[in-house]
Order: C-alpha cells, then sequence, then structure tokens
C-alpha cells in the first residue's frame, strides 16, 4: 500500500511539474506574440492618401482646398484639381459625361455612381458594362461604385475605384475585411461622415477619426482619397486640433493626388534598417495605453490610437537601438511587451579619440616575441584597505599591493601595451616588445579614477578600463567614474576605454538582437562621448559566452573579444583573449610567478 502511495506521489508530482511547464510555456507563448503592428516612419515617404472637403465648406477665395466634393454648379468658382460628384445614373448618361468632361478639362473627376442596390445582379451587370464602356473614352474622368455595389459583382466585373460612407468604427471594420481579389484591384474612395454622426459622443467621434486616418498609412493602403464631409466650421475645438493634425502628416496632401509610396516601416522580429521617426501601433480593441521605453529608457505614454511616439521625444543613438512597445489592455493587469530592434546609422558625428602616449612597435619587432600567449592582468575595484571577505579580496586590490605590482612587473622588463598594439601584431601591421603584458580593469569603478589612475600617470604606463555604458557615473552597490573623468583619462593619453557591455549583459542568455543591442549601443555611447575607437575590445562580464556570441559580436564589428580566464597555456588569438585574475591576495612574487608558467613556451 505505501508502495503504491509512493508511486502516486511521484505520478502527482511529475504531472504537476509537466502542467507547470506547459502553462509556462502557453504564457510565454501569449506574451511574446506580437498583438500589435509597430510602424516607424519612412523618412523619404511621400504622401499616400490625398484629403479634400465638401464645397459647401469652402468660401469663394479658396487656395488651401483643391480636392472637393462639389456640384456642377458649386464648383464654378472654386480654384480645384480634383472633384468627387455625386451622380445619380439616368437616360441622360451620356450626354452627362460629355458635358462633365469639357467643364472639367485639364481637371481629375471621380464620378460617384448612384445605382440603386434592390436592381438584380443582372440589371446591376448591364449598368456597369453601359457606365464602363462611356467612361473609358475620358482620361480624366474616373468611375466610382459603392462597396455594396462591388461587392455584388466583383467576381466578374473589374473595378477600379470603389467609394465607403464611413460613419463610425462598424464602418472601418469594413475596409479591413475586403475580399482579397478585391483589395487587389481597387482604390478607394472615403466619404468620412464621422463628425455628422449625432449618435457617437465627443470622445467616440475623435476615436473614429483617428482609427480611419492613421490605419491608412499602416494596414489599409487601398484608400487614396478621403473626403470630409462634415461641417468642419462647427466642429468641436479638439476635433479641428486632430483634423489639423492629420492634415498636417507628410503622407496625406490637400494637393497631389495618386502617388504610391510606403509611408510607414512596418518593424519585424529582427534588426531593422531605417532612420529615427514617427512610431505608431495599429489598431487594437480595448487598449487602455501603449508605454514606451527606447534603449531602456521610459520616455512615453500614449492613452490615444494611433498611440504616436514622435521623433524629438526619443533620442536614437548611432547603431543598433532597442525600442520596447508596452502595451496595457483593460481589465488585464499584465501587459503585453513587444521589443523591437533598429539599427540607425550616422546619427551624431563622431570626432577622433585623444592621441596615445604610448610607442607603437614596427613590424621589424614581429619576431621579438615567440610565445603563444599573451599575458592580460584583469582587476576591479582598488581601495586603501581591503575587507577582509574572501569576496573583497577576490574583487578588491589595496592601493599599495597595486603599485608594487607595477614596480615589480617594469623592474622585471615587462613593457605595458594596449589592444591597439595587440590587434596590430595579429593583423601583421605592428609587432610586440620582448615582454608585452596588458593591464585591464573591469566594470568602470570610481577608484580606478581616483586610485589606479594616478599610479598610472606616476609610471607612465597604459591600460584599458572596460566600463558597463549604461552605469558609468551612477552608484550602483559601488560608485562609477563619469564621463568627464573617462574624458580626462583617455586624454592622457594613457587609458584607453573599452567595453563590458551596456548593461553588463550576460551576453551567452541572450537573443541574437539583445546581443547585438548591448554591444552596439556600448560602443555607440563610448563614441559619443569619447571619440571613434581606433580598435574596438569587448570583455564579457562574467566571461559568459559561447560560439553564437562570438559569431554575433564579431559581426558587430568588435575587433578583440576577451573571454575568459587563462588557468593553463594556450594560445592568445583575436576573439578568443584570456586574462590573468589579479586578486588581492596575489603578491607580486605570486604574480610573477603566474605570468611566467603561462607564457611558456
Amino acid at each position: 500500500m505505501k508502495k503504491t502511495r509512493k508511486r502516486y506521489s511521484i505520478l502527482l508530482i511529475i504531472l504537476i511539474a509537466i502542467g507547470m511547464t506547459v502553462f509556462f510555456m502557453i504564457f510565454q507563448g501569449r506574451k511574446n506574440t506580437p498583438i500589435v503592428d509597430v510602424y516607424l516612419d519612412n523618412s523619404n515617404q511621400q504622401h499616400i492618401v490625398t484629403y479634400g472637403v465638401n464645397a459647401a465648406y469652402i468660401d469663394g477665395n479658396n487656395e488651401k482646398w483643391k480636392i472637393a466634393t462639389a456640384t456642377i454648379d458649386e464648383s464654378d468658382d472654386l480654384n480645384l484639381e480634383g472633384i468627387q460628384l455625386m451622380y445619380t445614373v439616368s437616360d441622360t448618361l451620356e450626354q452627362d459625361l460629355e458635358e462633365i468632361s469639357k467643364k472639367y478639362a485639364g481637371k481629375k473627376v471621380w464620378i460617384n455612381i448612384g445605382l440603386n442596390e434592390d436592381m438584380s445582379v443582372g440589371e446591376l451587370r448591364k449598368f456597369h458594362e453601359r457606365i464602363e464602356s462611356l467612361i473609358e473614352e475620358y482620361e480624366n474622368i474616373y468611375s466610382v461604385y459603392d462597396l455594396d455595389i462591388a461587392l455584388k459583382l466583383y467576381k466578374t466585373h473589374g473595378f477600379k475605384w470603389i467609394s465607403h460612407k464611413v460613419e463610425s468604427n462598424e464602418d472601418i471594420e469594413a475596409i479591413y475585411n475586403l475580399p482579397e481579389e478585391l483589395k487587389e484591384q481597387v482604390k478607394v474612395l472615403i466619404n468620412d461622415y464621422i463628425l455628422e454622426n449625432n449618435k457617437l459622443s465627443l470622445s467616440e467621434q475623435l476615436d473614429a477619426i483617428s482609427r480611419l486616418y492613421y490605419s491608412i498609412p499602416m494596414n489599409i493602403g487601398q484608400v487614396k482619397l478621403i473626403f470630409n464631409q462634415g461641417d468642419l466650421n462647427k466642429a468641436h475645438y479638439k476635433i479641428i486640433d486632430l483634423y489639423n493634425e492629420i492634415v498636417s502628416e507628410n503622407w496625406i496632401s490637400t494637393h497631389k493626388i495618386e502617388e504610391d509610396t510606403t509611408p510607414y516601416i512596418k518593424l519585424q522580429e529582427g534588426i531593422n534598417v531605417g532612420n529615427p521617426g514617427e512610431f505608431l501601433v495599429s489598431y487594437y480593441k480595448d487598449i487602455e495605453f501603449v508605454e514606451y521605453k527606447f534603449n531602456d529608457q521610459s520616455v512615453q505614454k500614449s492613452y490615444r490610437f494611433p498611440f504616436k511616439l514622435k521623433e524629438e521625444v526619443y533620442e536614437g543613438k548611432n547603431g543598433i537601438n532597442k525600442i520596447k512597445i508596452i502595451v496595457k489592455l483593460k481589465g488585464q493587469e499584465v501587459p503585453h511587451v513587444q521589443e523591437y530592434y533598429l539599427d540607425f546609422k550616422d546619427m551624431t558625428k563622431v570626432g577622433e579619440r585623444s592621441e596615445r602616449l604610448t610607442p607603437d612597435y614596427p613590424v621589424a619587432m614581429q619576431m621579438t616575441y615567440e610565445k603563444p600567449y599573451i599575458p592580460v592582468l584583469m582587476y576591479h575595484e582598488f581601495k586603501d584597505v581591503v575587507g577582509e571577505s574572501d569576496s573583497e579580496q577576490s574583487i578588491s586590490v589595496s592601493t599599495k599591493l597595486f603599485e608594487e605590482h607595477i614596480k615589480t612587473l617594469l623592474d622585471n622588463g615587462y613593457t605595458p601595451i594596449h589592444f591597439k598594439n595587440l590587434e596590430d601584431y595579429f593583423k601583421q601591421k605592428g609587432g610586440l616588445p620582448e615582454k608585452p603584458i596588458i593591464l585591464t580593469t573591469d566594470d568602470g569603478y570610481l577608484s580606478n579614477y581616483t586610485i589606479a589612475y594616478p599610479i598610472l600617470e606616476k609610471y607612465n604606463i597604459p591600460a584599458t578600463y572596460f566600463i558597463t555604458s549604461a552605469y558609468v557615473g551612477i552608484d550602483t552597490t559601488m560608485p562609477h567614474f563619469t564621463w568627464e573623468q573617462a574624458k580626462e583619462m583617455e586624454e592622457s593619453g594613457l587609458v584607453d576605454i573599452q567595453s563590458h557591455t551596456h548593461g553588463h549583459a550576460l551576453l551567452d542568455e541572450l537573443s541574437e538582437n539583445e546581443v547585438r543591442y548591448q554591444v552596439s549601443m556600448s560602443f555607440a555611447r563610448i563614441e559619443e562621448e569619447l571619440g571613434k575607437r581606433d580598435v574596438k575590445v569587448l570583455a564579457y562580464p562574467q566571461f559568459q559566452h559561447n560560439k553564437k556570441t562570438v559569431k554575433w559580436v564579431e559581426e558587430v564589428g568588435i575587433n578583440l573579444q576577451v573571454t575568459n580566464l587563462a588557468k593553463i597555456r594556450g594560445v592568445t588569438k583575436p576573439l578568443n583573449v584570456k586574462r590573468i585574475h589579479v586578486a588581492n591576495t596575489t603578491s607580486p612574487e605570486q604574480l610573477l610567478e603566474m605570468i611566467q608558467k603561462l607564457t611558456m613556451k
């Protein structure tokens, strides 16, 4: 009995574990699947939709509006380039077309054909065929059919233009739901009657107007003409402001007609190449707000579709940037998160880095150093007095001991070099001294500036500081030096600032996009503050790397990768530079012994 209970207990534990795993996978899948599309303004765009009004609201001295809905009589005194005429088919169709063609010579005319929807399909076909046979004689006249008529005939009869009356969100859905076959063949003319719909509240009108117009450049690009049929002279100021904002967008025009371009770039899962611009989010029901985080900094919350993020609100950097879209749905506590990566080129002008004071070694010295391992020392924190705990003894080195290390290395013939010397050596563009050594520190702690840097100056030796760019000048568990202090050290010609990633990220636990972002953003900040790097070196936080990260980091443009600790004799390679960990328990004599063991042939 006990064995049976034990088996059931084990089985229950397994089932619970499986259930939790499945739940976690489902939850993660829901969270990671995009629920909205995100679009970025295409800086090279031209307009894709033309906006007009009702001629009844245009004064006699019309300069602003070039496209309008009008009757033949209304349009006489207006300076229009394009006209929508509402026309009910009659027996005089042929004569009417001839008159319209002459009256509007040199202008574009959309004749919105009024047909009785109660006609049989056969009757509709006959009228359609008759109208099209007459219209094709006129280059400046376009026949436009109501959407309901087109839905009845499109499988057997072709359409170039269809019209649709929009009064509410429900009418907008009809455009989204056009049959694919019809979408491929038509252009859509919208008559906007939202302002005339008295059943809608002000908030509902604003929502419907935003959804209609901003959906066009994102995902209903078939719409090429919109005529606002509302009386703007009597509208609420919020509605007037919204229409003014819409008309000011560079994808909409009150003059030019029918230019097919791509106004927004839909962001994809990989790294999107483009230029900074305005971001918009596609329509999704029940969104409470959308929060934007750009390069891990919260920049804006938006509460109305299309949830714009203006270009001036965020600061793009050279290289790979990250935008996080946090979508809070009504009635749901946990927001939905989507991340995208964008590669921006030439965002800021990068100056030259400060000149190095240390010498370069000529190619003739290539054979001077013949050992496979080139010693690289790794320090972190410096203190006048180091605590007794194992962690402090490991990460910190006393001021006195650090200076003793330097003196011992110099007294024993070692020549400190920098990573540019090492890269030149690998590329056979330079040589090395007889006993080269590279000094490095990780994390960019303030003591690197206050304690280590004066000692470097005293002995005139170079060192490389690997910094976490997001932590510069910030006090986490320990304070970090500032960009101003980093600049001072580089201007001395001794210190070289290189990357320890942007956020001290463990790269082997991240996606490819995030790895590229962490490295690219780090160097973007370094070069923005300190000038262009003549060599780019990355030191992996906590040595976390694998074959994939090495490949991705190299593809971002990194010349040298510092990967791990050197524990046995090995070979120093550009993508596998190993270091010697120096602790407060490492005496000068022990340091020499470690170097000598690792550099033995």
